[in-house]
């Protein structure tokens, strides 16, 4: 009797699939392991890179001539030393020869990778040439902008499987480049998103920088922090840093420092910690989010998101919170905290939530049931199975 063997996912990343600070690299962590818990063999072959340049929890090493092995989630890691700057040029070569051996060693195979730099074209090219379909995920807009490298706008139209995260991005790419796009929404591990203990005390804001929101929020809690000092406010670095909160601030007038209820905390490894003491999860987003999973993962959490109008941010929570506005002329470009009646109806809507426990509980409870319904890992991990066998028929 033969007797089938299991599929076999590669997945080759530029970056640490563990870097914390990166929304693409979990997420392709995350369908990783939803995968090996469908039954596949999973093989990931990736730098130490992390985008902030801090050394990351698992792997951290930047230099070294060897790969640091190690197995978990079911998952086999092979992660070559490497900084952010020049990875290609110290691990590339290395990366594709590991490639071009776990390509001769199994099938059926899928590569799921991401990046538009001349080595990962040539990861993508061969994985073609060893006849392994490709998934290509896309987790931003990076690819269509006329300014990015010829490698990188080719990289979409390559005729791989596009995997987007939501229907707003996915419509950029169908239009834009006529691509094939899969939907399907973040992958998440409720392992390290979901809180063991909470208590819902914080409205947090994450990654202070003008793309999330920075010019906004410092007014929003400026105000907060003088009219509602009960209101305890907590910012949680990522890319963007304490410094660039309270700079921004400096070039309003604005002192943030003298605010005893505003508290910063360092980056945090896992969404679970991030959103361990969070009541409400702020995320006033400037550019087009393509899709936002913090706010699932505060769902998951029973934290309720406020959230913009902007990008896939509205799909992200469908009906279970509606998104407030954002001033029309709140852009990349805005390098002063806006004024504060722009920020009222979202300091109005915080200040409801702190007074009226009945509403924040209800809000809460409607976040859960959605998170539930949407991003339960069970009916996820079925989903990414069925989209990445297909590939293989």
């Amino acid at each position: 009797m033969t007797i089938a063997r299991p599929p076999r996912l590669l997945v080759v990343i530029a970056q640490s699939p563990f870097d914390p600070a990166s929304g693409a690299a979990r997420s392709t962590l995350d369908t990783a392991r939803l995968l090996a818990r469908r039954g596949w063999t999973v093989h990931c072959i990736a730098s130490t890179a992390t985008e902030s340049g801090a050394p990351c929890p698992v792997g951290g090493a930047v230099s070294g001539a060897m790969p640091h092995r190690l197995r978990r989630d079911g998952i086999d890691f092979e992660l070559w030393p490497a900084a952010r700057e020049g990875w290609a040029t110290v691990a590339g070569a290395a990366m594709s020869d590991s490639l071009v051996r776990q390509l001769r060693a199994a099938e059926p195979t899928v590569l799921l990778t991401f990046g538009g730099s001349a080595t990962e074209a040539r990861w993508r090219a061969l994985a073609t040439a060893a006849g392994v379909h490709t998934v290509f995920a896309v987790h931003n807009e990076a690819y269509l902008h006329p300014d990015t490298p010829a490698t990188g706008r080719a990289a979409v139209r390559e005729g791989h499987l596009l995997l987007a995260p939501s229907e707003y991005l996915a419509r950029q790419y169908r239009e834009i480049c006529g691509a094939q796009v899969a939907v399907l929404p973040p992958p998440l591990d409720w392992a390290s998103v979901r809180a063991p203990r909470r208590e819902a005390v914080f409205t947090v804001f994450v990654n202070p920088e003008p793309a999330k929101g920075l010019m906004f929020v410092v007014r929003l809690f400026d105000e907060l922090a003088r009219r509602r000092p009960d209101i305890p406010l907590l910012v949680v670095e990522s890319r963007g840093r304490a410094e660039h909160l309270f700079a921004a601030a400096r070039r309003g007038g604005i002192d943030l420092a003298a605010h005893a209820g505003l508290f910063v905390s360092p980056a945090l490894p896992t969404p679970a910690e991030v959103l361990a003491n969070a009541r409400l999860l702020v995320m006033p987003s400037v550019w087009e989010e393509p899709a936002g999973r913090l706010a699932c993962e505060a769902m998951v959490n029973g934290v309720v998101p406020l959230v913009g109008p902007r990008g896939g941010l509205p799909e992200m929570v469908g009906d279970a919170i509606a998104p407030l506005p954002l001033p029309a002329g709140l852009t990349m470009a805005t390098r002063a905290p806006v004024d504060a009646p722009q920020v009222a109806t979202w300091r109005e809507a915080i200040e409801h939530y702190y007074d009226n426990e009945a509403a924040w509980q209800a809000a809460s409870d409607r976040c859960r049931a959605y998170a539930a319904r949407h991003y339960d890992e069970a009916s996820l991990a079925e989903r990414y199975d069925v989209l990445f066998r297909a590939l293989l028929h």
